[in-house]
């Protein structure tokens, strides 16, 4: 674990005024403090901190894994504050962000899952169309996970291959309605 003291001397560098403790205060984000933060590489995965820490009217906040803020601390303790956290939650928050998958399935894929199935609903057999602007009759294809997305901690494939082609069906929005977020064994 980093020292106190060996926090303030990467906080402070010959060319800035003692005084100064390292983060913009006036209410932006600004390079500085990725400026600061980049001299603790080290002992802080900076990309992950810095989408996090925000200036806002004069007061850092750390909007982190339990919603934590500094109203009127000093560089040094912010610092010192996240390098116990990120070795006590680091872990944890790497794994949830790597967790964070879109539901949004692509227009690319969208027509090769309906292109698939004949432009028919997998349970109905009724005529799909790609959206509303599709020149000919039908209902309005809702693409749907087969394995649902509100579970896909448990999908067998992996959490990251959730929108994978195999785990896509179009559904009219009656069928899929009645499918809500069952699994179809």
């Amino acid at each position: 674990m980093i020292t106190l003291e060996g926090i303030r001397k990467r906080i402070y560098d010959s060319n800035e005024p003692q005084n100064y403790f390292g983060f913009d205060m006036s209410g932006e984000d600004t390079e500085r403090n990725k400026e600061v933060l980049n001299r603790f590489k080290d002992s802080l995965d900076v990309n992950i901190i810095l989408e996090d820490l925000i200036a806002h009217k004069g007061v850092i906040y750390y909007r982190g894994f339990d919603g934590w803020d500094f109203p009127c601390w000093e560089t040094e303790q912010i610092i010192e504050w996240l390098i116990g956290f990120w070795a006590e939650h680091g872990k944890e928050i790497k794994k949830a962000r790597a967790k964070k998958v879109s539901r949004i399935i692509k227009p690319k894929q969208r027509y090769a899952v309906l292109k698939r199935q004949g432009w028919k609903c997998n349970e109905c057999a009724e005529v799909l169309k790609y959206n509303k602007r599709s020149g000919w009759e039908g209902e309005v294809a809702h693409i749907d996970h087969i394995h649902p997305f509100s579970k896909r901690e448990t999908y067998p494939n992996g959490i990251e291959n959730i929108n994978e082609d195999c785990n896509l069906q179009a559904l009219c929005p009656k069928c899929n309605k009645i499918k809500s977020n069952k699994e179809i064994q």
